[in-house]
């Protein structure tokens, strides 16, 4: 790879690790507490950058890449969440 890619190739990349990352995970966690554990992290992890009093009031850059991280975290642990229950229901 000469290091310019285009769109489309990025996002193939972020869906394989995306996939690399719900398929360890998956085997990771392999428990509710575990889970819950993993959430909190990933919660605790996504703090607004924008500096304001009301977080997100005003659109910002800093925003939405929060708001782009918050989904792409959903998207990797919804795999995981719903493994979790299955097993617990």
């Amino acid at each position: 790879m000469d290091g310019a890619q285009t769109p489309e190739e990025l996002e193939g990349r972020l869906i394989a690790q995306r996939l690399v990352l719900q398929w360890l995970l998956k085997r990771a966690v392999t428990d509710s507490e575990t889970l819950a554990d993993l959430l909190q992290y990933a919660d605790a992890t996504q703090p607004i950058l924008d500096h304001q009093e009301d977080p997100g009031a005003v659109p910002t850059l800093a925003f939405a890449t929060e708001a782009a991280a918050t989904a792409e975290l959903r998207l990797i642990l919804a795999p995981v969440e719903g493994g979790i229950a299955g097993e617990d229901g």
